[in-house]
């Protein structure tokens, strides 16, 4: 803009004229060139300043010199452009789930008075230098940046009076990130262990790694309400007994460096512990003079899960291993265990779903039982060979017996395991048996203590061999060369 000037002129008389005046109260004067006016430049000066003109009187060349009072006054008022601060840059978090970098709820209005604090200029943002130069599209709050984490916005000061007296400064807006918890977070479940029903001690700083889920230089903090983790007030201990079950639990995850920060929840819950009922005591018999014997530990298993299903049933030979539910510690082979008479075996009963566990134990008693040795198969040549043949089954009776049978033992031989178990239809000793099944024939041992009641059992293995049949050769016939 070209600076502000004053300019006298002179009329009706003969050029060149004289004017004389007063400048802020000090005299000057000035004379036309050409023509009948002259222009007086206002002083240049950056600071704001008043410039005060006062006309006395103008002469013109004539020979009569004649002069003429004339007063006249004008002010010229120089605004200087305003004094300005460089605002801090405009630091939000993002507010979407997806991090994409915008924020559309920048109010420029906040930033005036970090700008100014003269009430008389008026401040206007801009996408653009060109813009705040011009004053051109001026930004309305609330505003949403259009290039996604950081962007320039440029500030127009001016005063309205006058309006091309202006400064410009600029800063950023700046989005940054918030950290995610893991989307879905699990929830935090455990057993009933504590003999309060419904209540147990969560130990919450265990769920921080999952929640946190890779990200680095984040806090986790927890807190019993939405309300609590927005505002992060009173956050919950770390080793915290529910209030109630389930008990939804809220976090904040906050970034360390910006502070942004977000939610989200899990529950807490404690499972009830599933019912292991008592096991009746397991009696079984020895194979002789022992103190051992081998029990089908699962024949309980229906009572001591009491008839639910959905429940585990494992045995262990410590109330330790079965507490810490170690399969590599369990028995591994229930149904065929060696046991002693007065053994404790430790059952655990365990949910399939919670993993919650009760434990009870199970006695053994062993009974002196008859000695039973499995014996070598009988054997039977075939003389026809059509797989059929008779067996002396008394042969097989002292070896199954460990030498002479013993006063009060019986060895009787049965053609199913079935008959055995019970000692039915045993198979008469007085005469030869040939078996029912051509070639080979198991047969099954019952060995009967009447003092005890035991009884134990083997197999017999029947065997009839083919008999090789020979074929009368032909005459070998040489000559006599000698």
């Amino acid at each position: 803009a070209s600076p502000p000037s004053i300019t006298f002129t002179g009329a009706n008389g003969t050029a060149p004229y004289t004017f004389n005046y007063t400048f802020n109260s000090l005299p000057f004067s000035v004379t036309t060139v050409t023509g009948n006016s002259v222009t007086v430049s206002i002083p240049s000066t950056t600071a704001a300043a008043t410039f005060s003109y006062n006309l006395i009187d103008v002469t013109d060349s004539s020979s009569t010199t004649c002069s003429q009072n004339q007063p006249g006054s004008a002010t010229v008022t120089v605004i200087a452009a305003p004094i300005i601060n460089t605002p801090t840059n405009y630091v939000v978090c993002d507010d979407s789930l997806n991090n994409d970098g915008f924020y559309c709820a920048f109010d420029f209005t906040t930033k005036d008075a970090e700008v100014t604090s003269d009430i008389n200029v008026d401040v206007t943002y801009h996408e653009t230098l060109t813009n705040a130069q011009t004053g051109a599209n001026p930004l309305i709050s609330p505003y949403c940046n259009n290039n996604p984490g950081t962007q320039e916005i440029f500030v127009r000061a001016f005063n309205p009076l006058a309006p091309t007296c202006y400064s410009t400064t600029s800063f950023f807006l700046i989005v940054n990130s918030i950290p995610l918890p893991k989307p879905v977070i699990t929830d935090y479940e455990l057993c009933d262990n504590n003999g309060l029903v419904n209540e147990e001690v969560f130990d919450l700083g265990t769920k921080s790694s999952e929640i946190i889920n890779g990200q680095t230089g984040v806090t986790v903090t927890y807190y019993d309400s939405l309300s609590n983790a927005q505002i992060q007030a009173i956050p919950l201990p770390n080793l915290y007994t529910n209030a109630s079950n389930p008990q939804q639990i809220w976090i904040n995850i906050k970034d360390n460096v910006t502070g942004c920060n977000t939610t989200s929840s899990f529950n807490l819950i404690v499972n009830p512990l599933p019912t292991a009922f008592a096991a009746p005591t397991l009696f079984e018999c020895s194979n002789g003079l022992v103190l051992n014997a081998l029990f089908d530990l699962t024949i309980n298993e229906s009572t001591v899960r009491g008839g639910i299903l959905g429940l585990t049933v494992s045995y262990y030979t410590s109330l330790a291993n079965a507490q810490s539910g170690n399969p590599a510690l369990s028995i591994s082979s229930p149904t065929t265990y060696f046991g002693i008479d007065n053994e404790i075996v430790y059952i655990r009963v365990a949910n399939d779903i919670t993993g919650c566990y009760a434990t009870t134990t199970q006695l053994l008693r062993v009974t002196q039982g008859p000695v039973a040795i499995m014996p070598q198969p009988l054997q039977y040549c075939d003389p026809n060979n059509d797989g059929f043949g008779e067996f002396d089954l008394n042969d097989a009776t002292n070896e199954i017996a460990g030498g002479i049978l013993p006063t009060g033992v019986s060895v009787s031989y049965h053609e199913t395991q079935d008959d055995a178990n019970i000692g039915a239809n045993p198979i008469p000793l007085t005469t030869l048996y040939t078996n029912i099944t051509p070639d080979s024939q198991i047969l099954y041992v019952r060995v009967f203590y009447t003092l005890t009641g035991c009884a134990n059992f083997v197999q017999l293995k029947l065997s009839v061999n083919p008999t090789p049949e020979a074929t009368e050769p032909a005459d070998y016939e040489l000559c006599d060369f000698n």
